[in-house]
């Protein structure tokens, strides 16, 4: 109970800051919802700038992972988004919110923080870019009322769990 009350508060805290102004509102929105299609497109076009076919290899097998284990754990762990539980929240449609499957663990935060982390091993400045719009793609995501504090804990574990793989994956195996 303690913990659900702590999340309510963060997610009050946050979205305190929605239906002000609009141009914040779409701001957050984008945060939520389009920072992913960015730092992708980042990360893809690094990756080929670099012309290692290996960091190609990386990064879909990486994608693949995330998204195994995300329907994984969605199935094991179903749970409502906030705006769904909690009425009194400041929300607005956004592009994906027709989607109503399990907010636990949220998929953006673990796509976004794969990539981050998958920067950090190879590229300290550009990953520390993709790990601050990780961070405010995620936090954004609790503001607009899409997803719970541990919703992003979870997803944050799960790209982490997937870059140590990964990591720990023989390089001679990707590079066949």
């Amino acid at each position: 109970m303690i913990l659900f009350e702590t999340e309510k508060a963060i997610l009050f805290f946050l979205n305190q800051f929605l239906g002000q102004k609009i141009w914040l509102d779409n701001l957050f929105i984008f945060f939520a919802d389009g920072l992913i299609f960015l730092i992708f497109a980042l990360v893809l076009f690094k990756v080929v700038k670099e012309k290692k076919t290996v960091f190609l290899k990386q990064v879909l097998l990486g994608l693949v992972l995330v998204l195994f284990f995300y329907y994984l754990l969605s199935q094991i762990c179903p749970r409502l988004r906030p705006f769904r539980v909690i009425p009194a929240l400041y929300f607005k449609q956004t592009a994906f919110s027709f989607l109503d499957e399990s907010s636990f663990p949220s998929l953006h935060t673990a796509i976004s923080f794969f990539f981050a982390f998958f920067s950090l091993t190879k590229w300290r400045n550009f990953g520390m870019l993709i790990l601050a719009m990780a961070i405010l793609s995620s936090v954004s995501r609790v503001a607009i009322g899409f997803h719970w504090f541990s919703d992003i804990a979870g997803g944050v574990c799960l790209a982490y769990i997937t870059a140590a793989i990964l990591r720990n994956y023989k390089n001679k195996e990707l590079q066949k």
